[in-house]
């Protein structure tokens, strides 16, 4: 078979590779061989132009192997995200009442009131106090304005005293052990009370019903940091 032809099966770029080197042979050839037909000036142009063109087909791959390389380096660069630390805040700032870490900021026109780990919002100016118990007249008068009783104690002397007036009652908290009894609640028709447990925690509201979304708001806040 003429070393001219090319395999039909083969792809362009390698046939027109096969062909340039088969030139190249045959003109080595012709130089070792003074018998042998001269190259004439067409067949040298020939196989210069099919020499460039290889050399431009070696260059375009080239280049593209490097522009392909550059491209995966700089995916894998922006999909390398370091990983955000266990632990850290990405919501609002958690302060503690007393200014640490681990308390949310208190609703406006509310402070934080805490007994050991639990801590719960009333309103600013509400003021602290002892809740009534039931000899209550042995001791000093409940505050007559919002208070929190901070660390209720359930014992109480054997004092009999008469019931505990309404007028004397004043929406309040309590917290306490949540082992212990729960606060005394005199009977009333006016006063209610509703509770919840956080940790160790009791919290307790006495409220009358127009005071209700208070009270809900103030449990609703109660919580262990």
């Amino acid at each position: 078979m003429n070393q001219d032809q090319t395999n039909p099966e083969e792809p362009t770029d390698a046939a027109a590779h096969r062909s340039t080197r088969d030139r190249l042979t045959r003109a080595l050839e012709t130089l070792s061989d003074p018998a042998a037909t001269p190259l004439t000036g067409a067949m040298l142009a020939e196989i210069h132009a099919r020499a460039a063109r290889t050399r431009l087909v070696l260059a375009t791959v080239v280049c593209v192997g490097v522009i392909a390389l550059v491209v995966g380096i700089a995916v894998a660069s922006r999909l390398s995200v370091e990983p955000v630390p266990s632990g850290t805040e990405t919501t609002t700032p958690y302060i503690e009442a007393g200014g640490g870490v681990g308390t949310p900021a208190a609703p406006s026109g509310f402070r934080w009131e805490t007994r050991g780990s639990v801590s719960v919002a009333v309103p600013d100016d509400w003021t602290t106090g002892s809740a009534p118990r039931p000899d209550y007249c042995a001791r000093p008068a409940t505050p007559a304005r919002p208070y929190i009783d901070l660390d209720y104690a359930t014992g109480s002397t054997s004092t009999t005293c008469p019931a505990f007036p309404d007028a004397a009652q004043a929406i309040h908290v309590t917290l306490n052990d949540a082992s212990a009894p729960a606060p005394w609640q005199p009977e009333s028709s006016t006063w209610t009370h509703a509770e919840t447990t956080i940790a160790d925690t009791r919290i307790t509201v006495v409220f009358t019903s127009d005071q209700a979304n208070l009270a809900h708001q103030i449990l609703e806040s109660a919580h262990d940091s």
